[in-house]
């Protein structure tokens, strides 16, 4: 459902805005009761509850709105004393649309993660804020919370509607993403991942990956349209050996790049609103790695402390496979520092023997190195070691189980490097 609040201002999906405004009071154990038609009337009757700016949170007349990239609404509704906005993107025709609601802050944060400004729109939001508490002392009502209090909600109705908040989630955040997965995974040339949604995960990493790239304008490895769509060279190789790219989309509401569609080829990409010239760019394969693709440390650069190593041996335990859990302190402490010693020779002789592997989280490589407590050196480790760079020394940061998820993360940075 849509609803017109003039001419150029559309908010769509309103159905969700609601949706997502209750599961804001619901974290409170709280139910607020509101209409579309009362964030309208709200809008259109009070003053300065229209907010045209730009790409940087930089204000713009409303006068002047083809100047401006989006439409911050504001709904009338305030969560613990914080403004709740609907955010609107303009369009091709120069309307405004859209449905993404949140906080100021939340809103500039999500500016700020696809953007080279990130500085000046954090400097912009603090001129926001002076600016909106100064204009809403002209209203009659600051908001409307006066007349919609929120009113404490049953603890089983609560869960009840978190449960269902959660499953919806899931479904957006799974749905298009999983189908483009399928029909990657029926044109690759090989499947190498050892878990069924090893591939499915890869796409997704791809996707947390490529805000830093946009970040750190590595140009060679994307291209972007003006709304800010990606395509990206997947590393991965069809059955007839060409390159699979994909088109990622930026998910407002799940503040994420998605995986949206497999470009098939040059006017696809036009297709998709990017120019003649970026039709026919090269994209190099998506790379994990800001600096060398291999580990390069010895024991010295090293800084092996008790904290690490109490980590390992107490708090992470329960990682640990059944045959060794009950190995002694003393035991565990050598044969960690030992894999360690012997791991960086082998690593001196063989440049893939410490393997890397990317995490989202931090947007870094990691190393992992095997762990051999009983087992023979030329059988699979019971565990690996993940070391890391911390400041000036490397550190060994943690332990992980050498199961198939892992290994799929191994993988992921190593497409095909088992092939022969």
């Amino acid at each position: 459902m849509e609803f017109k609040i003039a001419d150029n201002i559309i908010i769509t999906n309103t159905d969700t805005i609601l949706e997502n405004i209750s599961y804001m009071f619901a974290q409170d154990n709280k139910e607020i009761n509101i209409t579309i038609e009362d964030i309208a009337e709200f809008i259109k009757s009070e003053p300065c509850t229209i907010f045209y700016i730009n790409d940087e949170l930089g204000g713009v007349s409303e006068n002047e709105p083809n100047k401006a990239d989006y439409v911050w609404l504001d709904t009338g509704i305030a969560r613990n004393g914080s403004p709740v906005f609907i955010s609107l993107y303009k369009n091709d025709n120069n309307i405004f649309e859209g449905y993404y609601v949140g906080y100021a802050n939340t809103l500039a944060h999500s500016l700020a993660k696809r953007s080279y400004k990130e500085k000046t729109i954090y400097d912009n939001l603090t001129k926001f804020k002076d600016k909106y508490a100064r204009k809403i002392e002209k209203r009659t009502h600051k908001d409307m919370m006066y007349k919609i209090s929120p009113t404490d909600k049953e603890d089983a109705a609560d869960k009840e509607y978190k449960e269902l908040r959660k499953k919806v989630n899931e479904r957006e955040y799974e749905a298009e993403p999983t189908m483009v997965t399928q029909e990657v995974k029926q044109q690759l040339l090989m499947y190498n991942w050892k878990t069924e949604n090893g591939l499915d995960r890869y796409i997704k990493t791809i996707g947390a990956r490529v805000e830093s790239i946009i970040e750190q304008r590595k140009t060679d490895y994307y291209i972007i349209n003006d709304l800010r769509s990606i395509i990206i060279n997947t590393g991965l190789l069809n059955k007839f050996g060409v390159d699979i790219f994909l088109l990622y989309k930026y998910n407002m509401k799940n503040e994420k790049y998605m995986a949206y569609k497999i470009i098939e080829g040059k006017n696809d990409r036009i297709n998709e609103g990017f120019t003649h010239e970026q039709a026919q760019q090269e994209i190099k394969p998506m790379t994990f790695f800001d600096s060398k693709n291999y580990f390069e440390a010895t024991l010295e650069q090293f800084d092996i402390n008790y904290k690490a190593l109490n980590h390992i041996i107490d708090e992470r335990r329960e990682r640990f496979p059944d045959e060794i859990k009950d190995i002694a302190e003393d035991s565990l402490a050598v044969k960690i520092q030992n894999a360690l010693t012997l791991g960086l020779k082998m690593q001196q002789r063989d440049r893939t023997y410490i393997k890397p592997i990317y995490s989202a989280r931090i947007n870094d490589i990691s190393w992992v190195i095997p762990l051999h407590i009983f087992r023979s050196m030329t059988e699979e480790p019971e565990l690996i070691l993940v070391v890391y760079k911390a400041d000036l020394f490397w550190e060994i940061k943690t332990v992980l189980p050498y199961n198939d998820e892992v290994k799929d993360r191994i993988i992921n940075l190593a497409l095909y490097q088992q092939m022969w």
